[in-house]
């Protein structure tokens, strides 16, 4: 696990929760490269940071989607100009994030889960194959349930 900053608000870990659980709905179609691009089909396709931009739109973070020439950009209030490759800065704070793209676990057959191995979100989700299902699994892993409350009971919820 990577060196965490301090326990995010409650909030917070529920926007992440909502970003994971919109990874595995099956709404998105995952793309490479871009944010948001809008494929040959006519149909939008996202990277998974792409994906947190709509999730938290969605969730109030006061943020403007634009579809423009096939790409969508992604502009906060008060921002000259929108974003279509990488997330604004005010992505990875409504996030609680470090960076605005995010370090992931990564775990192959080169690399053990012992070796605390990471990867850039953009970078697991163009270039390692990974589906939206085991890239949410890793943001659970190193944004969700570290900060998990413990069950006071002591018994794990199934």
């Amino acid at each position: 696990m990577q060196v965490h900053e301090e326990a995010p608000s409650p909030e917070i870990l529920q926007r992440r929760k909502n970003f994971t659980a919109a990874l595995r709905s099956g709404k998105y179609q995952q793309g490479a490269g871009q944010l948001s691009a809008r494929s040959i089909d006519d149909t939008w396709h996202h990277c998974c940071l792409g994906v947190a931009c709509l999730v938290a739109i969605e969730d109030g973070m006061p943020m403007v989607a634009t579809a423009f020439e096939g790409e969508m950009t992604y502009t906060p209030a008060g921002a000259q100009t929108g974003e279509t490759t990488l997330p604004p800065r005010a992505l990875a704070d409504w996030y609680g994030w470090r960076d605005i793209d995010p370090m992931l676990p990564f775990v192959d057959a080169e690399h053990p889960v012992e070796e605390n191995f990471h990867l850039s979100a953009a970078s697991i989700n163009d270039g390692q194959g990974w589906d939206f299902a085991q890239i949410a699994d890793a943001f659970d892993t190193e944004y969700v349930a570290p900060y998990e409350p413990e069950d006071p009971s002591g018994v794990l919820e199934s």
